[in-house]
């Protein structure tokens, strides 16, 4: 007869150490003798459990994911920055080595899926749409100008209405969708004026960031910016827009968060899918090298703690965005333009793609 038995290491409490849970268990409504039933046997791998002292792969599992949440959570390190570096130690510690070896990159996206899924628990309906709608209008899966039909959206995105409405009033306030009464919610077209101001302000923060960085990063922060910088080289040689996105996000982000600069982040995030919508437009219109050149040579000048020369970086690649904007305008004229398209989803733009 077959035994189920499964391995528990998230960080809420649901179990202390061992525990036999039912499909029964589940059901909606009790039932005194459910027509078919299954036992699992949870265990309650985190800490000091007996069966990781018996068991070297998931005690060396453990240890991996240990390394993570340290990295994350005590060294702020960002999601992927932290699983490559716990990759890595682990082995150089001959933990797990053939299977890291073997499917590094799977392993990493499938613990910053695991991560986000973790993050993501509990939340509310409104905030879950919201969220949707920001990376697909960033990533243009919604087109500037598009009206957002609420029946499509909300089958596809599993909610009712009231949460997708709440969602459009809030991103109406950041001028991220325009609602016509009586018609309905629209993409907005690109707003360079709000970009331009973003970009002035981004400018004269990051340069005191480049300039405070020289006196305050570690060997161990300024390792994972120029870690960040590596990845990027490799994933512009795959030409994969939505990783060097990302890693453009971690690269300011971190600094940001490494200075202690948690106002100034959130000041520039509640407007930043505006820019980051003209940075995703940018790497289908220009070349991505130069970005990537600036980032090496920024982290290589606050290492020297030469705090001229990161200012300088620093102001020199926030100008790069002005460029950005006007090969934009050339390349994607229509997504400037005000006057109202009403275009319906195919199903190809309707999806909403998962965050990564």
């Amino acid at each position: 007869m077959p035994h189920f038995v499964t391995f528990y290491n998230g960080l809420e409490k649901w179990i202390e150490t061992d525990e036999v849970i039912k499909l029964s268990d589940m059901f909606e409504l009790p039932v005194d003798k459910p027509e078919i039933e299954i036992e699992v046997r949870v265990i309650n791998i985190n800490g000091d459990a007996d069966i990781l002292k018996k068991c070297k792969t998931l005690h060396d599992y453990m240890t991996f994911v240990n390394k993570v949440r340290h990295k994350t959570d005590i060294d702020k390190l960002d999601i992927r920055t932290a699983v490559i570096k716990a990759i890595d130690e682990c082995i150089e510690e001959g933990i797990l080595v053939d299977f890291f070896e073997e499917h590094r990159e799977e392993v990493v996206e499938v613990s910053i899926y695991d991560y986000d899924e973790e993050k993501s628990e509990g939340e509310a309906a409104k905030d879950y749409v919201l969220r949707q709608l920001i990376y697909n209008i960033v990533h243009t899966n919604l087109l500037p100008g598009q009206k957002l039909e609420a029946p499509e959206l909300c089958s596809l995105m599993n909610v009712s209405n009231n949460p997708l409405r709440e969602a459009e009033l809030e991103l109406a306030q950041s001028k991220l969708i325009e609602i016509k009464p009586k018609i309905g919610a629209f993409v907005s077209y690109v707003n360079s004026d709000i970009v331009e101001q973003l970009r002035d302000l981004r400018c004269v923060l990051e340069a005191q960031l480049a300039v405070e960085a020289c006196d305050i990063l570690t060997k161990n922060q300024l390792d994972s910016l120029y870690e960040n910088v590596a990845l990027w080289e490799m994933y512009i040689k795959r030409g994969d827009e939505e990783k060097i996105f990302t890693l453009d996000k971690e690269f300011h982000g971190s600094l940001y968060k490494m200075c202690g600069k948690t106002v100034w982040y959130n000041l520039v995030e509640s407007m930043a899918p505006h820019f980051d919508r003209t940075t995703i437009l940018s790497f289908r219109c220009k070349e991505t090298g130069r970005i990537l050149k600036d980032h090496g040579e920024l982290v290589a000048a606050i290492e020297k703690k030469d705090k001229e020369k990161a200012a300088h970086i620093s102001q020199r690649h926030m100008s790069r965005y002005s460029e950005n904007i006007d090969a934009i305008r050339k390349m994607f004229p229509e997504y400037f333009n005000d006057q109202i398209r009403v275009v319906h989803f195919p199903q190809s733009h309707t999806s909403v793609a998962r965050p990564s």
